[in-house]
């Protein structure tokens, strides 16, 4: 099924022709069908064929995404935008697998160069869904919390936060984990250890990736606080469940 749809994505223009192929053979095979049903049936193949190649390179970034979401691991997401910008040229697209990379590269701990990507994304054009917005300011705001660029990052948290108010219902029940990790994030950045710890403690992470980010920023505070025989018991259980991602160095630093 995995060749199935690289086949699909790379090819976008092969599902449309075997759509059409298959047309002509059924007519061929079926002469005597109602002619209005017939064309109905043919042309729903066929939009479904058109949406095939855009499906396909959905479905290998989503697989890349929960691999990075649940086993902690951000280079196959970032192994396959990689691949697909190589050949997609779908504007709209190009924009979502260049935001999935630059995700990846914050969980790789390449904050710099996701910095400088996520920079040079026009997110006005196209302009994406309003959860796609809000997941770009937020994205620049964690990485350029990095790289100690806070007065970037103070521009970008006001955006992010003015987005997430402009969501509704479902949609901003959805991203309140992340927003809620981005607040206790720049209180971190500014050393406000226990406004941060209030806002974690009482979270229920529902990915393994969010686990460990919870887990890690809970040992940065304990550190803070002097509590030292808690902060060892968070960042090891980081650098022994957090994959690839930056949080194992980083929680291997701050052991030693």
């Amino acid at each position: 099924m995995n060749r199935f749809h690289r086949f699909c994505s790379r090819h976008r223009w092969a599902p449309p022709v075997m759509a059409l192929v298959c047309i002509g053979f059924c007519r061929l095979v079926a002469p005597s069908v109602d002619d209005v049903v017939f064309w109905m049936l043919c042309g729903a193949l066929f939009m479904l064929s058109l949406v095939c190649g855009s499906s396909s390179t959905y479905v290998l970034q989503n697989t890349a995404i929960r691999t990075m979401n649940d086993q902690c691991d951000p280079f196959p997401l970032l192994e396959e935008t990689n691949r697909q910008l190589l050949y997609v040229k779908n504007r709209s697209n190009r924009q979502l697998l260049s935001l999935n990379r630059c995700a990846a590269l914050i969980e790789a701990g390449y904050f710099e160069g996701a910095v400088t990507e996520l920079e040079k994304i026009n997110i006005d054009d196209p302009t994406p869904p309003s959860i796609g917005r809000y997941v770009y300011y937020h994205n620049l705001t964690c990485a350029t919390l990095a790289c100690g660029q806070t007065e970037k990052a103070e521009v970008y948290y006001h955006e992010a936060t003015r987005l997430y108010d402009d969501l509704r219902g479902k949609t901003q029940e959805k991203m309140r984990p992340l927003y809620v990790s981005l607040i206790a994030d720049r209180h971190l950045c500014y050393g406000e250890y226990q406004q941060a710890y209030d806002l974690l403690s009482p979270m229920q992470p529902t990915t393994q990736l969010s686990r460990m980010h919870r887990t890690y920023s809970l040992g940065r505070i304990a550190l803070a606080q002097g509590d030292t025989a808690t902060a060892r018991t968070h960042l090891e259980y980081v650098m022994q469940n957090g994959g690839r991602t930056h949080l194992v160095h980083d929680a291997q630093k701050l052991l030693e």
